[in-house]
């Protein structure tokens, strides 16, 4: 299954030169699940992008943007080497999980 990008939140500035409503960082959740023979597996990576200063012959404000612009301004500050490192890095999470799937494994806090 190929990972699904999401957009948590967003930081942006009231105003920045002439421009209003300017997005500043992007929080963003790269996931990936998988089902094999009825057992879920997952990963899933965190992270957040600063965006550089917006062109004015080009800006977007915040109030008009969608969760598809927005994943696309992710990987575009990504670029196509931290993307390819993220979705590594959430495949080995499935494999881990996979492997550790017929162990006993909890988890939680002594004191609860």
């Amino acid at each position: 299954m190929p990972t699904t990008w999401d957009i948590d939140t967003v930081k942006r500035v009231e105003t920045e030169g002439d421009l209003t409503d300017v997005c500043k960082e992007i929080f963003f959740v790269a996931r990936e699940q998988t089902n094999v023979l009825g057992q879920e597996y997952g990963g899933t990576i965190n992270g957040s992008v600063n965006l550089d200063d917006p062109d004015p012959a080009a800006y977007v404000a915040y109030s008009s943007l969608t969760s598809d612009d927005l994943v696309s301004w992710v990987k575009n500050a990504l670029g196509s080497e931290k993307i390819s490192l993220i979705e590594q890095s959430i495949a080995e999470q499935i494999a881990a999980s996979k492997e550790s799937s017929g162990t006993d494994v909890k988890s939680g806090l002594p004191w609860r």
